[in-house]
């Protein structure tokens, strides 16, 4: 069974309920697999725990992507990069992907989740943290908007200022300046 497939009941869910919504989606639609698998015992708790995280980041990703006010193809072409998406999955991680876009408001529930998730693993929350990093650099350019959602994040993962600041110099350089990539800002 794919991860990936049990993301499309994330995204009705998501729509439907917000990020307590798509929690409860993946959940339901990972149970009506299992249900036409033949298998009516117990939800795997591995399985939710995965499914969750990996609708957790897509949607961080979005809205981190989300975070200056557009959202550009190389940002799209960042997390694709980052997280190697089956083929025949990418539409249903395009549409959740698309929903959580809409705007970068929201994103807290979803970093509070991988925190709890992953309280006593903080090298997780580090390395998503700099795919994080990758998609506000991939367009050349890190808006200040998007540092800020960045920063929040690291202190919602339980990163200190000066950790965070230290992420900052690793994945944008020594000064930790947002650089203009060549664009006007």
């Amino acid at each position: 069974m794919s991860v990936w497939g049990k993301v499309i009941g994330g995204v009705a869910g998501f729509a439907l309920g917000g990020p307590l919504g798509a929690i409860m989606g993946t959940v339901a639609g990972h149970a009506y697999d299992k249900m036409k698998a033949g298998d009516a015992g117990r939800i795997d708790d591995n399985v939710t725990r995965q499914v969750a995280f990996t609708t957790a980041i897509i949607v961080l990703s979005a809205k981190m992507a989300k975070a200056d006010g557009h959202v550009t193809r190389e940002e799209v072409d960042a997390f694709k990069e980052l997280f190697h998406i089956p083929a025949d999955e990418m539409n249903n991680v395009g549409r959740l992907f698309d929903e959580a876009k809409q705007d970068a408001q929201g994103f807290e529930p979803y970093a509070e989740q991988i925190s709890m998730m992953f309280a006593h693993q903080p090298a997780v929350m580090e390395e998503l943290l700099g795919g994080l990093f990758h998609i506000a650099r991939a367009d050349g350019f890190v808006h200040p908007d998007e540092l800020v959602f960045l920063r929040k994040t690291a202190l919602i993962f339980g990163f200190s200022e000066p950790q965070f600041e230290r992420l900052k110099a690793i994945h944008m350089g020594a000064t930790g300046a947002a650089g203009d990539g060549g664009r006007a800002g």
